[in-house]
């Protein structure tokens, strides 16, 4: 007589890396276009060009900025020469420039944190609710949802956790202030923050135990493969269900 080979249809699988990629290629490739468009709605209603080509004029006007030729436009002078420099000294004493230059620098930080922030709400958080299960729009399509690390359905106070303090703050901003540091000059610390969270997402996948990133792991979810999954909404009813399955397994193995 042959035995059951026994595995619980209640224990939760986990996706397979090949969908879980193309389901985040799909995600992030509409959150960047409504990024984008995010970007250039806050490029409008802040003015950036006007301040922008306000700033370029005062560049032109102390010298600071030269013409090139008529094809490849301006370019900064050489902070080598003591004609740039005295030129650059008479600028940075100019007040209207002082101020655009902090509204620029004020704006080009405000603008993609507010536009990401925005891209991640409708993506990773209100589409997922909507959906249920955690599933966003490329998860869905791949039959991928979330489970919290009981093996019972995700919360939305996980949900919350994981947009806001995984793919906001943690993937989100400090991915933006490391663009806009290298942008800067401040390569050094633009670099240690990009590869900070990089690295800080490898470690986690490395080790833990269902290959989750930083913002499933705080908030205490992991992916799963909903085909033929079966979800419960608490411990308790999880745990009804696998006793009865284990006395219908004990019942058939003790009959043949």
């Amino acid at each position: 007589m042959e035995s059951l080979n026994y595995k619980s249809i209640y224990t939760p699988r986990n996706a397979s890396l090949v969908k879980r990629a193309a389901a985040f290629l799909l995600d992030i490739i509409l959150i960047m276009i409504v990024f984008v468009g995010f970007l250039y709605l806050f490029s409008l209603i802040f003015d950036y060009d006007s301040i922008n080509n306000s700033l370029n004029r005062l560049y032109i006007k102390y010298g600071v900025m030269i013409e090139k030729d008529a094809t490849e436009g301006f370019e900064f002078c050489n902070v080598e020469e003591a004609t740039c420099l005295a030129a650059r000294d008479k600028l940075y004493e100019d007040q209207e420039f002082i101020s655009l230059f902090v509204s620029r620098q004020k704006l080009l930080i405000l603008m993609p944190v507010l536009s990401i922030f925005l891209s991640l709400l409708i993506f990773s958080f209100i589409i997922p609710l909507v959906l249920k299960n955690g599933q966003t729009i490329g998860k869905k399509l791949f039959q991928i949802g979330y489970v919290s690390k009981n093996e019972v359905r995700i919360k939305p106070i996980q949900l919350f956790i994981k947009f806001l303090f995984g793919e906001f703050i943690i993937n989100g901003v400090m991915s933006i202030m490391g663009i806009v540091y290298i942008l800067n000059g401040s390569g050094y610390v633009g670099i240690f923050l990009l590869f900070g969270v990089v690295i800080g997402n490898i470690i986690c996948f490395a080790l833990s135990k269902n290959k989750t990133f930083l913002a499933d792991g705080l908030a205490n979810i992991f992916p799963i493969d909903m085909q033929e999954q079966m979800l419960f909404d608490t411990i308790e009813e999880l745990q009804k269900a696998r006793a009865e399955e284990a006395k219908l397994y004990a019942k058939h193995k003790k009959k043949y």
